[in-house]
């Protein structure tokens, strides 16, 4: 474990490992957003059949 810090550390220092962070935080805001909406979806869903009945 110790050698891979060493390498990403080592690599840290170029550009592309901050592009891969962007693009990996984009990805992750993109799936918490998609979270959301489909846990409001549920919700919403789940009070409406709850006051149906």
């Amino acid at each position: 474990m110790g050698t891979d810090r060493i390498t990403t550390s080592g690599s840290s220092t170029t550009s592309m490992p901050r592009r891969r962070y962007f693009i990996i935080s984009g990805l992750a805001v993109r799936v918490l957003i998609a979270l959301v909406i489909s846990w409001l979806i549920l919700m919403a869903f789940f009070v409406t059949n709850v006051a149906s009945h």
